[in-house]
């Protein structure tokens, strides 16, 4: 969503969503280097149960983050992943007959993205509908046409992780082994 910023501020009309995009996006930043800084300061944290278990994740992400050779292939493969998505929604979006480009799709759907991991649905559903509906609205696609790319782009990504779910399910490699 940060790289696509300069663009995607270009299509977003009104100055006040022009800020609030930018306030998302550097709010999230911010978020994520405060999670690294207190990662490194655990020992300053209280001892409960939830701390201890956010800290694990806070912990892997400051291992990649402070080191360029994990930091790289990273992000590598997190710009590849979220080009892939993108395409498909794109993809959807053309199936369904939307005037909609895949350089639209490519600045307009991280947000999108980023909006839906909040955690206050499961999976995103509903959040991610509301997002790609006014998100798709810059660029004039219908909303039905919008709600229908997000909920068959949701049922698509649903799909695609069922191979790691059933992986999962099993018993298969444990979060200490992939670790390492």
């Amino acid at each position: 969503a940060a790289f696509g910023l300069p663009w995607l501020l270009r299509l977003l009309p009104d100055p006040t969503l022009r800020s609030v995009t930018l306030f998302a996006i550097a709010a999230g930043i911010a978020t994520v280097l405060a999670v690294v800084a207190l990662a490194g300061h655990s020992r300053l944290l209280p001892d409960w149960r939830i701390v201890r278990m956010l800290l694990v994740p806070a912990t892997l992400l400051r291992r990649v983050l402070l080191a360029p050779r994990r930091l790289l292939p990273a992000l590598g493969f997190s710009i590849v992943g979220s080009a892939i998505l993108c395409t498909v929604a794109y993809q959807l979006a053309r199936a369904l007959g939307a005037e909609l480009g895949l350089v639209e799709c490519l600045l307009l759907l991280p947000p999108v993205m980023l909006v839906s991991a909040v955690p206050v649905s499961v999976a995103g559903w509903g959040v991610r509908e509301g997002a790609m509906v006014v998100a798709l609205g810059f660029v004039s696609v219908p909303p039905a046409q919008a709600f229908a790319i997000s909920v068959l782009f949701g049922l698509a990504v649903a799909a695609a992780s069922l191979p790691g779910a059933a992986f999962w399910l099993t018993g298969g490699d444990s979060a200490g082994q992939a670790t390492r």
